[in-house]
């Protein structure tokens, strides 16, 4: 994330916001919205988005979720400049904020929630559908991994199309995850 104004008087403005409002992700939220206003009107064709830790990387995360859903995953780059990253032999690079450290190296097991996962036609990661049921607006897809691990995704009952059983189902990629839980 690049500041408009100087890192020492953004301080000076969180700090009077926040002793108003008690709450860090009133403001994340406002200047998440705003930076994606202020590119989003450049029309860009393409995005890179280089994000670190803490807050800003957070800012850096909803950012590029935020550009993707305008413009389009495959024209969004996630640059990470940490090691907020992990890797998983059947989704590949999984992206985010961890909520313990780990290491570089260490195997780890990951807590994957249905909303974790987000459904893409067009991506190259497919999985196939194993179960399909019906959660009041959404329905929940049970999606086995080449290794033979099964994994529930969230899908609006809306989207333009249900999968069938032995369907493949995309990932959308990169897989992005607000809070990386392993154990």
């Amino acid at each position: 994330m690049i500041p408009i104004i100087a890192p020492k008087k953004i301080k000076i403005l969180e700090k009077n916001y926040l002793f108003k409002f008690k709450n860090k992700e009133i403001l994340q939220n406002r200047a998440v919205k705003g930076i994606v206003k202020i590119i989003l009107n450049q029309k860009p064709s393409e995005v890179i988005i280089f994000f670190g830790p803490g807050m800003n990387g957070k800012d850096g995360l909803k950012v590029g979720k935020l550009i993707s859903k305008k413009i389009g995953s495959e024209n969004v780059t996630l640059v990470s400049c940490i090691e907020d990253s992990l890797e998983n032999k059947d989704l590949g690079t999984i992206k985010g904020n961890f909520i313990k450290h780990y290491k570089k190296g260490t195997d780890v097991k990951l807590l994957l929630q249905p909303e974790d996962l987000e459904h893409d036609d067009q991506s190259n990661l497919k999985l196939e559908v194993v179960d399909r049921k019906f959660r009041g607006t959404n329905f929940i897809y049970t999606l086995k991994t080449r290794s033979g691990l099964f994994i529930p995704v969230f899908v609006h009952s809306h989207h333009i199309h249900q999968h069938e059983i032995k369907e493949q189902f995309g990932i959308k990629r990169p897989i992005i995850i607000d809070h990386i839980v392993c154990f």
